[in-house]
C-alpha cells in the first residue's frame, strides 16, 4: 500500500457504518485484524466487522489510541 503524505486532503467515503461495543484483536505472523462486534448476539451470532492491518499500522493505531485523554493510564 502506498504511503499517504497528506491525509487531510483526502475526503473520506463512508462505505459502512457500524456501532461496536466489543472488540477482539488477533495478531498473526504476517498481519493483524480487529473484529468490531455488536452485543448482545442475535440468534447466537454477533454482527461483526473485521479490519485487517499490517503490524506497522497496528502499532500506529495503538500509538494514537494511547494518547487519547479518555484512554490514558489512570483515567
Amino acid at each position: 500500500m502506498d504511503k499517504v503524505d497528506n491525509l487531510d486532503k483526502i475526503k473520506p467515503r463512508l462505505d459502512y457504518r457500524f456501532y461496536s461495543n466489543i472488540l477482539n484483536i488477533t495478531v498473526t505472523g504476517s498481519d493483524a485484524f480487529i473484529d468490531f462486534m455488536q452485543f448482545p448476539p442475535e440468534n447466537n451470532e454477533a454482527p461483526t466487522v473485521r479490519v485487517y492491518l499490517s503490524h506497522e499500522h497496528l502499532k500506529n493505531f495503538h500509538d494514537v489510541l494511547k494518547n487519547l485523554p479518555i484512554i490514558q493510564e489512570g483515567n
